[in-house]
C-alpha cells in the first residue's frame, strides 16, 4: 500500500492520469482519474474505460504515440469470404458520449495492450 499526501492509501498497482480531453465526457475533462494495472480477462473489460496502446491508434491528446483512454468493447462479426464464413474479431475504443468516431482495430490484435483500467 502507498499513502498519498492526503493520507489516502492505494494499492501499488493504482496510478492516476489527468484526462485532458472530453472523450470521457465534459465532467472528467481536466480531472485526475485512478486506473489499476491489474487487467481482468477480455469479457470483464467490456464497456470499461481503459488506457490502451496499439500501433493503429494515431490520435492522442497525451503526447505519447499510440495511446488513448476510451471505453473498450469487443465483438466478433461473420464475414462471407468466397464460399466460407470467417469470424473477424473487432476491438472498438469509443468515447463515452460518442462525440468522436470510434477507433476500430481489426489487425495485429496481438499488439493491442491494455495498460490500465479505470477504477
Amino acid at each position: 500500500m502507498v499513502e498519498s499526501e492526503t493520507g489516502a492509501t492505494y494499492d501499488e498497482d493504482v496510478f492516476a492520469i489527468l484526462i485532458t480531453n472530453n472523450d470521457l465526457g465534459d465532467i472528467f475533462k481536466n480531472r485526475w482519474q485512478l486506473f489499476t494495472k491489474k487487467i481482468p480477462d477480455v469479457d470483464s473489460l467490456q464497456d470499461k474505460v481503459i488506457l490502451a496502446s496499439h500501433p493503429s491508434i494515431n490520435q492522442s491528446d497525451y503526447k505519447l504515440k499510440n495511446l488513448c483512454i476510451r471505453k473498450f468493447s469487443y465483438k466478433e462479426e461473420k464475414l462471407k469470404v468466397g464460399m466460407f464464413e470467417e469470424v473477424q474479431k473487432i476491438l472498438a475504443l469509443e468515447t463515452t458520449d460518442s462525440s468522436n468516431p470510434s477507433i476500430n482495430i481489426y489487425e495485429n490484435l496481438n499488439e493491442f495492450k491494455v495498460i490500465g483500467v479505470q477504477l
